[in-house]
């Protein structure tokens, strides 16, 4: 959002560098809090992010379910669902592969990024910059949990309570979602009213 602002170049690159400078800081801290800080429990969960199959009862236990889960069915569904604790919430993209494969997955995968591609196509075209940051701030909630909980079930980013938009089962993640889509269309609209009024006004100044 702030790369598409208005602010200068040189702004932009200090801004740039001064988050670059806080990174590096939080992740030193973050490396001295793992070896000095953290709780027993909380380094057993990092650690068995990075190798489950040392956790098999424990921290480790869910990643080994969501890997056999996915293991199992070929691109149009196995014949047989293995249990997945949370399957209709954080997990509905293991149990929808589960149940209709890969090629339906990968389909609802494309879907949700076709979306995503769309609001920035639309955010591309907006002439007003207060429109255009609101477009990119949809994008980016929508995005973001979006990749998140793929990757997350895919084992590649640690597990959290990340639902998938317009898939995972809840009140909440579905309003949200409901709310950013209708915040894109409601901006876009706008920007039709807008280029009209601004030719009604031309007109009559003619």
């Amino acid at each position: 959002m702030f790369s598409m602002s208005d602010f200068s170049r040189n702004v932009k690159r200090n801004v740039f560098l001064a988050s670059g400078g806080i990174g590096a800081v939080l992740l030193t801290f973050a490396v001295y809090a793992y070896h000095n800080l953290l709780e027993s429990y909380q380094t057993e969960r990092i650690s068995a992010f990075i190798h489950p199959d040392l956790y098999s009862d424990s921290a480790g236990y869910m990643m080994l379910q969501l890997s056999n889960a996915l293991s199992a069915p070929g691109w149009f569904g196995s014949k047989t669902s293995n249990y997945i604790p949370e399957a209709h919430t954080d997990y509905a993209l293991v149990q929808f592969i589960q149940s209709y494969g890969y090629a339906a997955g990968i389909a609802v995968i494309l879907v949700i990024f076709a979306i995503t591609l769309r609001i920035l196509w639309i955010a591309k075209t907006m002439q007003y910059s207060f429109g255009k940051l609101l477009i990119l701030a949809a994008a980016a909630l929508y995005s973001c949990q979006s990749l998140y909980s793929i990757l997350m079930v895919f084992g590649f980013l640690p597990l959290t309570s990340v639902p998938l938009p317009f898939m995972s089962y809840g009140l909440m993640p579905m309003l949200l979602n409901a709310l950013l889509i209708g915040l894109v269309l409601s901006v876009y609209r706008r920007k039709t009213y807008s280029g009209k009024s601004a030719l009604s006004v031309a007109h009559k100044a003619s």
